[in-house]
């Protein structure tokens, strides 16, 4: 006979059978709460969601731009040649010369006549040094001879003669008969002058020519 109240196999709704139920789902869901909140901290750590700032551009100029260039090295700047020394070579009645070759100087001269000019020789002071031609003859005339350029002209002995301009003003130029190479030209009316140079010196014979000054006040 079964006691009323009691149902067979099954206990009451408040008995221990359901205080242990409600103990699992509690630690379930704690065990639940624990691994999402350990997800979220792993996220987190992870730099997941967060903002970053955009990567910086290679500026151009820099990307452009080679390795540094090597440093110069330091060599000596190289020595400049010295000024040639001035020059001031008397030739007859005031004319002089201001450029002459290296190492000549006067070694003669003399006059060709009351009021006719002068003239004067230039070669090395030692004879051993001169060579074959390095010389340089200047010669002032003056008078009828050199009375116009025409006359001038006829009066000087060129050979194998090619007219030019010294200066701006009318010459020739071309081969001595006494050797070596010669120019001629009217300074002014009344005076004419004549340079020759040897055979060595025949490359310098118009910058000695362009160089003779005349006397001031002449």
């Amino acid at each position: 006979m079964i006691p009323e109240g009691r149902v067979y196999g099954q206990g009451r709704a408040d008995g221990p059978a359901s205080a242990d139920g409600q103990g699992r789902r509690a630690a379930l869901a704690a065990l639940a709460f624990a691994v999402t909140a350990m997800a979220i901290y792993g996220l987190f750590a992870s730099g997941f969601g967060r903002i970053r700032p955009p990567a910086r551009p290679v500026e151009p100029a820099a990307a452009a731009q080679g390795p540094p260039a090597p440093a110069p090295s330091a060599r000596p700047a190289p020595a400049e040649p010295a000024p040639a020394a001035p020059v001031l070579a008397v030739i007859a009645d005031g004319f002089y010369l201001t450029y002459l070759p290296p190492d000549l100087r006067r070694t003669g001269g003399g006059t060709l006549g009351p009021g006719a000019g002068g003239w004067a020789r230039y070669a090395p002071e030692k004879p051993e040094a001169a060579g074959p031609g390095r010389y340089v003859e200047a010669r002032v005339e003056r008078g009828p001879v050199a009375a116009d350029w025409s006359r001038y002209r006829s009066h000087v002995a060129v050979l194998n003669a090619r007219d030019t301009l010294l200066r701006g003003r009318p010459a020739v130029v071309g081969r001595d008969p006494r050797g070596g190479r010669t120019i001629a030209w009217l300074e002014r009316p009344g005076t004419g002058l004549r340079v020759r140079a040897g055979e060595s010196l025949g490359k310098e014979l118009l910058a000695v020519a362009a160089s003779v000054k005349a006397p001031v006040g002449d």
